[in-house]
């Protein structure tokens, strides 16, 4: 009988029967709830049979509270019986969460039929929600542990109360929030934000697009491709990252202090760099102000060291033969350093800076050519002022060989001069030779004493 309606006398006997089903369509799933009846007289006898609008709605409270769903059906019924499904017409989508107990209100006309029976698990379902798990059809998920032997996928904002053990890859397109540990043995993609409270353990690579968040300790095995940011929590409680290599995490990079920044590697700091330098294995600062500082070197005279660009270390500049093989004697014409000319000059972009030394191509036109150095495409590029004291040495050895001849040579003048000037003397004081014969040797011995005298002077301006 299509269109007869009974108001709660009549149908004074109500009972439903039902059970919560969901349904995926497209990426995004719509929440139905079936539900199963009698319709009875008020005698217990079943209504005719027809079409009845019956109202369904869902109440927080068994009476009174909160509506969060509310929807007119046409049943039909057979025997009393009726079958209907809430939230399939899409003019009334059922969007209630199911993240707590509800209650069906059934009206029949303008009358409701109380009391209102509660809405209970099916056997199955009672993992969806439980004292602290809760899997709503819309919202937040919320759960102590989950574990997922195959792949997992977060699309929206989800919460593990406890511990996530991922078997297979896990994607995350939305924020979710891990109370505990997260352990995924396949790969992980972040999309969007996740925040893992205690460690995470991810044993493939991992690809982070969004914020990532880890307050404890963090392994991954495979790489890591972060796109945004990974923040783990280090020992002095500022953020950072850690490497596992081999078995351990011990290979850190973390914002130890404010204005800070440390390498860690086997568990101790290997560089700390700060608002001022950059420390070293915990030794003073080797790069300070615009200097670069090298420390460990040997109390007292310091050595020399020389850099190797074929394995990019310093070593100890060294002159013992120990060092050194196929030793041959060097010959050049030293005198040539005699040539050199100093120049001032200033470098590009810097016009008020003057320096003072020698131009490399200046050097070598005039035979330098072994102190003149080269870069690896055969062009002239500096002057080797290091290796310029060997020549200075030379020069200056040459040098010293000239003044010790000409002071052998004084030597004799003056020997021979005291000798003249003695026999000089002699002649004077012989009154037995003639005067006229005198007076030559005389002029004779005067003009030898002037020409050596003469001699010996120039010998000594030398």
């Amino acid at each position: 009988m299509k269109g007869n309606f009974y108001t709660a006398p009549v149908l004074a006997k109500f009972v439903v029967l039902f059970f919560l089903a969901a349904f995926s369509t497209g990426l995004y799933a719509q929440a139905t709830l079936s539900v199963q009846g009698v319709l009875t007289k008020s005698d217990g006898t079943a209504v005719d049979d027809g079409t009845y609008t019956v109202t369904f709605r869902l109440f927080d409270q068994p009476s009174g509270g909160n509506q969060v769903h509310s929807e007119p059906i046409d049943v039909e019924t057979i025997g009393g019986v009726y079958s209907v499904i809430l939230g399939k017409n899409n003019a009334y989508p059922l969007t209630a969460s199911f993240n707590t107990i509800y209650y069906l209100g059934v009206m029949v006309g303008s009358s409701e039929l109380l009391p209102r029976p509660q809405l209970t698990h099916a056997p199955y379902a009672l993992s969806l929600l439980g004292q602290n798990n809760k899997f709503p059809s819309t919202g937040t998920v919320i759960a102590d542990a989950i574990t997922v032997n195959g792949g997992a996928s977060i699309q929206g904002a989800g919460t593990v109360g406890g511990g996530l053990t991922v078997s297979g890859g896990q994607t995350v397109n939305g924020a979710s929030t891990i109370q505990n540990g997260q352990t995924v043995t396949g790969g992980q993609t972040v999309n969007g934000g996740q925040t893992v409270n205690t460690s995470q353990t991810v044993n493939g690579p991992q690809t982070v697009n969004g914020l990532h968040t880890i307050v404890g300790d963090a392994i991954v095995t495979g790489r890591s491709f972060l796109n945004g940011k990974i923040l783990t929590k280090s020992l002095a409680g500022g953020g950072g990252y850690s490497f596992d290599y081999d078995g351990g995490y011990d290979t850190d990079m973390f914002g130890a202090f404010d204005g800070e920044f440390g390498f860690y590697a086997n568990g101790v700091q290997r560089i700390l760099i700060g608002a001022n330098g950059i420390n070293y294995f915990n030794s003073p600062t080797v790069f300070q102000n615009g200097n670069f500082n090298v420390y460990g070197l040997p109390f007292g005279d310091y050595k020399n060291m020389q850099y190797n660009d074929s394995d990019g270390k310093f070593y100890w500049d060294n002159s013992s033969r120990r060092y050194k093989e196929n030793i041959k004697s060097f010959t050049d014409d030293f005198s040539l350093i005699l040539k050199a000319q100093p120049k001032t000059y200033t470098r590009p972009g810097k016009p008020n800076r003057w320096e003072l030394g020698y131009i490399a191509e200046e050097m070598d036109s005039i035979g330098l050519k072994n102190l003149v150095e080269h870069d690896d495409n055969g062009l002239i590029d500096g002057f080797n002022y290091e290796k310029m004291i060997l020549y200075v040495t030379e020069v200056l050895k040459i040098q010293h060989a000239d003044i010790e001849k000409l002071q052998a040579e004084v030597a004799a003048l003056k020997t021979e001069n005291n000798a003249l000037r003695t026999e000089k003397a002699g002649l004077m004081t012989d009154n037995r030779q003639p005067q006229t014969e005198m007076s030559a040797q005389l002029e004779a011995l005067s003009k030898r004493l002037n020409a050596l005298e003469s001699a010996l002077g120039g010998n000594n301006r030398k």
